[in-house]
């Protein structure tokens, strides 16, 4: 059984991803991997050590990571949640869509504003359906959707809840973000052949997550990616699909 993080490290969110890649592509080679780093796991089976790196895929912004962004995001909607603890008021379950999920936000001036909002509505809603607000006049927020801690008398809801609404654009031309990820992680492939006879990549997407919501075309999956790593893996974590990607090493 997979384990599904919230806001994960890096290191859970490369055990999730291993997670899955064991579980669909077991046939690949059985035995005991070991964690390790420079590559990330290590399986000595008959005579030979198999080296696999993982790495997360993210869509880029104008050159930059969207996942600098979505932390942003998840800092504020964790600081609406201190203050609404803060406040002692009855809980609430808050989703949040921002505005544009590529565009950077003043997380603590949002947060507050958020905060205010949140506090306002709640006294003029009641218990029989969530809320929802559209366009609601906040900075860099697009809907709020509010739902008090009963639900036509009957309570549900012990603690607050602020989370995302997610609503994510998928990147399906995605060969040159993943040939130049490939590309990067080749860099270090002499130091993670020190370890091991032969070394492959996972390249793995939380699909559910914005910056990570990629998938490969049919074209995609049938291209020939250049990579000197002897096997390059794609995986879906949230679908639990696993593909082999089709690799030369020919310059």
């Amino acid at each position: 059984m997979r384990t599904v993080y919230t806001d994960p490290t890096k290191g859970q969110k490369e055990a999730s991803f291993f997670q899955t890649f064991r579980e669909q592509a077991a046939e690949i080679q059985t035995g005991e991997w070991i964690r390790g780093e420079a590559p990330d796991y290590r399986l000595n089976t008959s005579g030979r050590v198999y080296g696999l790196e993982i790495t997360t895929l993210v869509k880029e912004n104008r050159g930059a990571p969207l996942t600098a962004i979505r932390r942003s995001q998840n800092g504020c909607l964790r600081m609406v949640r201190a203050q609404l603890d803060r406040l002692g008021l009855l809980p609430v379950e808050v989703k949040v869509g921002f505005s544009d999920d590529r565009q950077a936000i003043r997380a603590e001036q949002v947060a507050a504003e958020l905060t205010a909002f949140i506090v306002a509505k709640r006294t003029e809603i009641d218990d029989s359906k969530s809320w929802c607000f559209l366009e609601p006049g906040l900075q860099d927020i697009g809907k709020v959707i509010i739902r008090l801690h009963t639900f036509n008398g009957r309570s549900w809801l012990e603690n607050n809840r602020v989370e995302r609404l997610h609503l994510n654009w998928v990147l399906r031309d995605s060969i040159p973000l993943v040939q130049a990820a490939i590309s990067k992680k080749e860099a270090k492939l002499d130091q993670y052949l020190l370890t091991c006879d032969e070394c492959w990549l996972l390249l793995g997407v939380d699909e559910h997550s914005a910056p990570e919501a990629i998938d490969l075309s049919p074209i995609g999956l049938t291209h020939v990616f250049q990579s000197l790593f002897t096997r390059v893996f794609f995986v879906r974590n949230g679908e639990g699909r696993v593909y082999e990607l089709r690799r030369s090493c020919n310059a």
